[in-house]
């Protein structure tokens, strides 16, 4: 079949924002491989990757269709070849949306709970990601960061979501150029050359190239922002990166900061997150070197998560710069605090009641305040103090429901807005797992909330959800009705409630029609109430939660 640039458009013009029409174009295999085909035609190329690119953002199906015909590669295989620049940044844009989306399928979600394909999409999602991230795709579309183009863009936001898994940051931040010649492969080096290079901090090359990019000539607001979140995609949980950033010589991360008070919203959350993880991943300083210039090791494993050694003395600089009251005789403060300030501050003011920002700009500030504090006492008690508490109370309840409409209306919540309170309540969530302090002060000012996961008969819900059995009519608590006597106890009626355990198929298969997210969050919290609420201990270790688990 031959195909026209006209066509071309006419089929792209018919697919935008269309997903019944993307789906029957998937379904006829004579016109996708047509339209594989078309990537390598330099007239076509850039049409060509125009309806790849739209065909990427469409359903699950659509998707899988276009894995099955190997459309990442040949992305990869027509950006090689071609040298028009407006034919590589086309193609470097579709392969941005196709990896985006591919990435999507096999998760983790980068903002909020992902999606559930099937298991043959995730299967085909999960090898095209892994290929992608191999040395001979790398060596095809890392190298365009070396220079500013909007190729260089589009491959930026392509690693801020690619980047899932520390395999795939540690062949990133592993990657070096293939050698240009035969003669740099074979040429051996002198013995004390070989000692000099190992001594050497490795720098890796792509953040090299990233940080560099943020001071290229002509830039702008989108490649600004391209690039935070590929370091920051890039520093997540890899001490390499992040000792780069935050404990080279040229200190990128000072640069990094002063992007957090941009006036783009966009660029200062996407510097906030790259603030977050460079923090949270920094190796521990090494001990005090009698040399006047010592070098940092950067030998630790990149997938290796360090427990943050270095961050404990933030909350005390908190609190000693505070007291000190600006005077003369406060020491200066860290790098590491003024990150952290810097990120606290600009989350309060996204998290405002009356906000300029977008929703979407919102929800992404209360995850980067998720990945800030998660697991953290120090810093959990660092936002609190800071005020961030305060915050989300008022943006939870600002979003809290409204009165229900009638069913007539059919009326449905936008879905920024619900995206929006769930980072809200995870930021919270994440604030209030670490830190009693955040829990006292939620317990005072939500009157709704129970300090006692007994009384209310929660702690019985949620081992039922575990189980699978069914929820128990409710004695107290929330749940209960109006005529409920005050005094009812739910705790004696919660230790005689009868469980049966759920059913195993399938030597230990969940049961069909499990949502693994609610799942997934049921165990979590089983395992804090075991851990933190001992009268539900026993209770919980008889009606056969082990063998559940």
């Amino acid at each position: 079949m031959t195909i026209s640039v006209g066509r071309l458009k006419a089929v792209k013009n018919a697919a935008i924002g269309n997903p019944k029409t993307k789906a029957a174009l998937v379904q006829d295999p004579v016109l996708l491989a047509a339209l594989i085909d078309a990537l390598h035609d330099p007239a076509l190329a850039a049409e060509a990757a125009h309806v790849v690119a739209s065909l990427a953002l469409g359903a699950d199906a659509v998707l899988h269709a276009l894995l099955a015909v190997h459309a990442p590669r040949a992305l990869l295989i027509a950006l090689a070849a071609h040298r028009e620049p407006h034919a590589r940044a086309a193609l470097a844009r579709a392969l941005r949306v196709l990896a985006t989306s591919t990435a999507d399928a096999v998760g983790p979600a980068l903002w909020g709970l992902s999606r559930t394909p099937t298991r043959e999409l995730r299967d085909a999602a999960a090898s095209a990601c892994d290929a992608l991230c191999a040395a001979e795709a790398l060596d095809i579309y890392l190298p365009f960061l070396a220079t500013p183009s909007a190729s260089a863009t589009a491959i930026a936001q392509l690693l801020g979501t690619l980047l899932r898994t520390p395999a795939h940051r540690a062949a990133v931040t592993q990657w070096t150029p293939s050698p240009a010649s035969p003669e740099q492969t074979t040429r051996s080096k002198r013995g004390w050359e070989k000692t000099a290079a190992a001594t050497t901090p490795v720098v890796p090359l792509v953040a090299k190239w990233l940080v560099a990019l943020l001071d290229a000539p002509g830039k702008n607001n989108k490649m600004d922002e391209a690039v935070l979140y590929a370091l920051a995609a890039l520093a997540q949980e890899n001490p390499t990166v992040a000792g780069y950033l935050g404990q080279s010589d040229t200190l990128p991360l000072n640069t990094i900061i002063t992007y957090a008070k941009s006036r783009s919203a966009e660029v200062q959350v996407a510097a906030c997150l790259c603030i977050t993880h460079a923090l949270r991943s920094l190796p521990p300083r090494p001990p005090p070197s009698s040399h006047p210039h010592p070098r940092h090791s950067h030998s630790h494993s990149v997938s290796t998560s360090y427990p943050h050694a270095h961050m404990p003395t933030i909350h005390s600089l908190v609190h000693a710069h505070a007291a000190a009251g600006g005077s003369a005789h406060a020491p200066p403060p860290t790098l590491e605090e003024t990150g952290v300030r810097t990120v606290l501050n600009v989350v309060n003011r996204m998290l405002s009641v009356a906000p300029a920002e977008s929703p979407l700009v919102r929800m992404r500030a209360c995850f980067v305040l998720h990945n800030l504090v998660a697991d953290d006492l120090q810093l959990c008690n660092a936002a609190l103090d800071r005020g961030c508490l305060d915050a989300l109370g008022a943006l939870i309840l600002a979003l809290g429901p409204a009165e229900p409409a009638p069913p007539e209306w059919e009326e449905v919540e936008a879905a920024a807005t619900q995206a929006l309170r769930e980072g809200a309540l995870t930021a919270l969530a994440s604030l209030a797992l670490a830190s009693d302090d955040c829990v006292r002060a939620m317990s005072r000012g939500v009157s709704v909330l129970r300090t006692s996961v007994v009384d209310t008969g929660l702690g019985l819900d949620v081992l039922c959800i575990v189980l699978g059995t069914p929820l128990p009519p409710r004695i107290g608590g929330s749940a209960a009705g109006a005529n409920t006597a005050p005094g009812a106890r739910v705790a004696d009626a919660e230790m005689k409630w009868p469980l049966e355990a759920a059913p195993v198929v399938d030597g230990g298969d969940f049961l069909r029609g499990e949502d693994r997210r609610v799942l997934g969050a049921a165990l979590s919290a089983v395992c804090n109430i075991v851990n933190d609420f001992s009268p539900l201990r026993p209770a919980y270790l008889e009606k056969n939660l082990v063998p559940r688990l």
